[in-house]
């Protein structure tokens, strides 16, 4: 397909780790590292991704989607807030912020469903692997804490996609026919 494929060692802690080893030694500015439980995300959602690259403030960016009430409990889903100007504040599997998230008005409780894809400028990459996991991701498993950690900032492009990803054994029938072509997404 004209791709350049690079393979990594097992061990390292996190995607995040295994992108900046496989990625290291080749020339590139910014790199999209869309995560394998996120097999059927729009082209669209990748490219505009990369286009918010064109501002050059945008140190690392993700997407996120409208949280569902029946997701704020779901542990296999990855919940972010946000602050005014769109970059994320916390990520969580459980639900935040816990004691005040209500769907029924409460104002500025307003928690958003991650989307299993970032975007890296290479020094922002290289700055978070050269620190080894910290506690707070370690704590929550979720490897975008090191960065917010560390004060990098991470812009969250917000939309309407419902993301259909592999979080469970049982999405994966899900994604199998749509990728199929007998189910939609």
């Amino acid at each position: 397909f004209g791709g350049q494929v690079v393979m990594t060692a097992t061990t390292w802690e996190s995607g995040t780790d295994r992108i900046w080893a496989g990625l290291k030694d080749l020339e590139w500015d910014v790199v999209i590292n869309v995560q394998g439980d996120e097999p059927v995300l729009p082209p669209a959602m990748i490219q505009e991704l990369a286009q918010k690259f064109r501002d050059s403030r945008v140190r690392m960016a993700t997407w996120a989607h409208p949280l569902r009430a029946t997701d704020v409990s779901e542990m296999n889903l990855v919940k972010v807030l946000t602050n005014v100007r769109g970059e994320a504040i916390y990520f969580s599997r459980f639900p935040i912020p816990f004691s005040r998230l209500d769907f029924n008005g409460v104002s500025g409780a307003k928690a958003l469903r991650h989307v299993g894809i970032y975007g890296y400028r290479r020094d922002t990459l290289e700055a978070l692997c050269a620190q080894a996991p910290v506690w707070l991701e370690q704590a929550e498993s979720l490897e975008q804490l090191r960065a917010l950690y560390l004060g990098i900032p991470i812009q969250v492009l917000e939309g309407s996609y419902q993301p259909v990803g592999v979080d469970a054994p049982e999405d994966v029938e899900v994604v199998e026919a749509i990728l199929s072509g007998s189910r939609e997404i």
